[in-house]
């Protein structure tokens, strides 16, 4: 038997992006030819950029072309042309020191103005004297486009810078020089980020590649049920499709996303509940799935960023449901319209929640609602149910006997193999438009069960007096959204 622990749950394959891949190629021949290119890849968080990225690198190896590669990460924010000095760094460290001076010698005193560590492969040059900032960029340009166009006279070069929305207004205005001197030259340059995170710069750093022409985006959407399927196949190495029940309920609580899908794959393999033996995948009941803890961190993240009482706001909604009106809300939290509106905001920019319509709003990913859901205490979610429940109406004539009752989970069956697991409904239900759903199928169901009893005490009928006695409320919204 193999161990949790040594089973993979990464996808050794692409899958669901041909027309992006067909796309990359196009734009890496062109490049190859002499018409360089500027390629934006956008999309959410875990959707696939850096894998896209990653195939744009080896099929750029494939084509003979000159690699530099750098990354904006989120506490260099401040840092000026961060990625751009990594990408230096990177291409430099396997060089001679000879080369480097030989090569490089035009820009070699700005080169050591940047990056003081090549003082010691290149003793006899002298930097650059520091001059103020804008010069100081005036110098970075000149000697990233020196070195990419020098490189270029010899092989077709590909730049990949990654998560832009990280980076510092200085590298991005940088890249965009650099756009601009690429278009005849053999130089793909390709620049990730993420669509929804577009902060001031990066927003006016595009909006200037759109206006001069000079970038293709190729937009990464989420996967399709079939792709979630194909790559849940090339995950298990299983020929045969997955079982629907698994596919179904894997895909509304992941929304098709590649990176939640491995990260709940591989957090059920972690606890023994899909797992490998004889050659053949094999699954164990669970009594509840666990948020993947990357996941959670990465959710957390965002809610640390928020008010205390946009925090109030969304741990209210979560229990909600997966979506939710903005009047329950607002009747939850006693604000008036343009304080909640506020608060809406937040949790807007934290990337946490999306507007569906005027009305309504809805969790960006089911996992995001279930992370943040996971955080609060037995006694919370139940205490924040009531609240809703009041809040949403219902009153006498949406309460059964025993009190407002959560529906109970539905079980999902793995994708191979027996066993059950508990899954909480990914897509919630909300409270607006379904409370009055829920309160009329409530009135009707007792107007039903009044003229059954009517109907029973007329014909003397025991035993239909009990079975109408037995009929139950439909479940309360939250019900299949929220465990208790």
């Amino acid at each position: 038997m193999v161990l949790p622990s040594q089973t993979p749950a990464s996808c050794p394959v692409v899958v669901g992006r041909g027309p992006e891949l067909a796309a990359l190629d196009a734009r890496l021949d062109a490049a190859r030819a002499g018409r360089g290119q500027t390629i934006l890849l956008a999309g959410e968080a875990g959707i696939g950029k850096s894998r896209l990225a990653a195939e744009a690198r080896a099929r750029a190896a494939d084509r003979g072309m000159v690699l530099l590669e750098g990354r904006c990460f989120e506490p260099d924010r401040t840092l000026p042309y961060a990625p751009l000095l990594d990408l230096l760094r990177a291409h430099l460290a396997g060089q001679p020191a000879g080369a480097v001076a030989r090569d490089l010698a035009p820009i070699a005193p700005d080169l050591v103005r940047l990056l003081p560590e090549l003082a010691r492969s290149l003793p006899e040059v002298t930097p650059a004297r520091p001059l103020d900032p804008e010069e100081d960029r005036r110098r970075l340009v000149r000697a990233l486009v020196w070195l990419v166009t020098r490189l270029a006279a010899a092989r077709p070069v590909l730049v990949i810078v990654e998560d832009l929305h990280w980076g510092d207004d200085a590298s991005l205005e940088a890249l965009l020089a650099l756009a601009r001197r690429v278009a005849d030259l053999p130089i793909a340059l390709l620049l990730t980020y993420r669509s929804d995170e577009t902060g001031s710069g990066l927003g006016h750093a595009l909006a200037l590649l759109e206006r001069e022409r000079l970038a293709t985006e190729i937009a990464l959407g989420r996967l399709s049920p079939a792709d979630v399927d194909a790559m849940l196949r090339a995950i298990f190495d299983q020929p045969r499709p997955i079982r629907a029940d698994f596919l179904h309920a894997l895909n509304d609580l992941t929304d098709g996303n590649p990176f939640f899908i491995e990260e709940v794959v591989r957090a059920l393999i972690a606890a023994g509940g899909i797992f490998r033996t004889g050659g053949r995948w094999e699954r164990r009941s669970l009594a509840q799935l666990r948020i993947p803890r990357s996941v959670q961190d990465a959710v957390l993240r965002r809610v640390r960023t928020l008010s205390p009482e946009a925090g109030r706001v969304l741990h209210l909604a979560a229990v909600a449901g997966r979506s939710f009106d903005f009047a329950i809300l607002q009747a939850l939290t006693g604000r008036d319209e343009r304080d909640l509106l506020e608060l809406f905001r937040e949790l807007v920019a934290a990337q946490l929640v999306v507007v569906e319509s005027a009305e309504r709003f809805t969790f960006r990913h089911a996992l995001t609602r279930q992370a943040i859901y996971a955080t609060l205490l037995i006694r919370e979610r139940r205490a924040l149910r009531l609240t809703v429940a009041r809040a949403a109406g219902y009153g006498d004539p949406c309460r059964s006997r025993g009190g407002i009752r959560p529906a109970r989970p539905r079980r999902d069956r793995g994708p191979v193999g027996g066993g059950a697991a508990w899954q909480p409904d990914p897509r919630g239900i909300g409270i607006g438009v379904t409370v009055r759903r829920y309160c009329s199928t409530a009135s009707d169901t007792s107007a039903r069960s009044r003229r059954s009893r009517h109907s029973a005490s007329g014909r003397g009928g025991r035993h239909s007096r009990r079975r109408g006695a037995r009929r139950r409320l439909p479940a309360p919204p939250w019900g299949t959204g929220a465990p208790r």
